[in-house]
């Protein structure tokens, strides 16, 4: 669980301090410093266990003993206390994406930033003075710059209520830019705190920061578009190949060995042949062979005998189309035929085509 803030700015001397700035002074020569709020007198808390601190006396009724008052004070102090000494002032500028056209079921709208999201722009510079909550017209800021005595911008810190309509609108008639942080522990204190050399962390900036669109954004719709466009191209293909590998599955499944006979009494020799085609090119062959009437009928894939059956056999043909289905299931790769099962003088590999 998170520890409420402490105070850690103080008056001396009606300056405001950071309390650690009496760090390294023995006990007795520390200085008495006053609340920033109600002007009584603080205890320094300076021990080397706890973060440096001051604490009111137990009766006391002042405001920046509660947690928001006590982070809008330390946040505001830390901001004067770092650009006093500085020169510039910077904030990101966000990449606001880009907008992705709606094409087909490709769904289109807001994109976020694909490129350089956020880059640093100079937001004020050049100004000779910094005050804690000084006037301006009828308003007081928390924090104000000043250019030979002209304001030039100001800084809100927001703890728990943002800036008002009414406030927003007195700003914007008085010509002073300004911009609204949140303020954090972790905006004053740790390793990671701000300061002038990094952007500032904004939650609001009036006038509005310009939008900007990235190089990358710029090129992101037409990049998009092509995409999609080839991807639609490619389903379409895809769709296509798997209908004729059904189409072709079904055809291989269902077809037949049948052999062939002449007009003599005497059958002629099976010889049959079929050529098959992989995608990226490659031929296989199975042929089925029986020399005479006598022989036995032989399944082949090139030079392998895949299955061998005698004459006698009944259903011959039938088993060796179980065997051919089976084996070509088992190969793992999608063919294509090329021919169906025909004598090989009726191959011609060099005119077969992708049916």
């Amino acid at each position: 669980m998170k520890k409420e803030p402490k105070l850690v700015y103080v008056l001396h001397k009606g300056t405001l301090h950071h309390v650690s700035d009496f760090a390294g002074r023995p006990l007795k020569h520390r200085p008495d410093v006053l609340c920033p709020g109600c002007r009584s007198a603080v205890v320094l808390k300076l021990g080397e266990r706890k973060a440096h601190h001051v604490a009111h006396k137990p009766d006391s009724l002042c405001l920046l003993t509660k947690p928001e008052t006590v982070l809008h004070l330390n946040t505001k102090a830390y901001l004067h206390s770092q650009l006093i000494n500085a020169q510039s002032l910077y904030i990101t500028q966000y990449c606001t994406g880009w907008i992705a056209p709606e094409i087909g079921a490709y769904e289109g709208g807001h994109r976020a930033c694909r490129g350089e999201r956020e880059r640093r722009i100079l937001w004020l510079y050049g100004w000779d003075r910094v005050e804690v909550e000084s006037f301006v017209e009828s308003r007081k800021p928390d924090i104000v710059f000043y250019r030979e005595s002209k304001p030039v911008g100001a800084i809100e810190v927001k703890v728990t209520h943002a800036v008002d309509e009414q406030k927003r609108i007195d700003l914007k008639r008085s010509g002073l830019p300004w911009l609204e942080v949140e303020a954090s522990e972790d905006f004053y204190e740790g390793e990671d705190k701000w300061t002038p050399d990094k952007p500032l962390p904004y939650m609001r900036c009036d006038p509005p920061i310009l939008e900007r669109t990235c190089d990358r954004c710029l090129t992101a719709p037409a990049e998009h578009r092509a995409r999609v466009y080839e991807a639609i191209a490619k389903g379409r293909e895809d769709r296509r190949k798997e209908k004729e590998r059904r189409e072709d599955y079904e055809r291989w499944r269902k077809e037949e060995i049948v052999p062939r006979t002449s007009s003599r009494s005497k059958p002629d020799k099976v010889n049959l042949v079929k050529v098959l085609r992989d995608e990226s090119g490659g031929e296989i062959k199975y042929s089925v062979k029986q020399e005479n009437d006598d022989s036995d009928t032989v399944l082949m894939l090139g030079d392998e005998v895949l299955a061998s059956f005698p004459p006698q056999m009944t259903e011959v043909w039938k088993r060796l189309m179980d065997v051919y289905r089976e084996h070509r299931k088992s190969l793992g790769v999608t063919y294509r035929d090329v021919t169906g099962w025909e004598p090989p003088i009726q191959v011609d590999l060099r005119r077969s085509t992708i049916l």
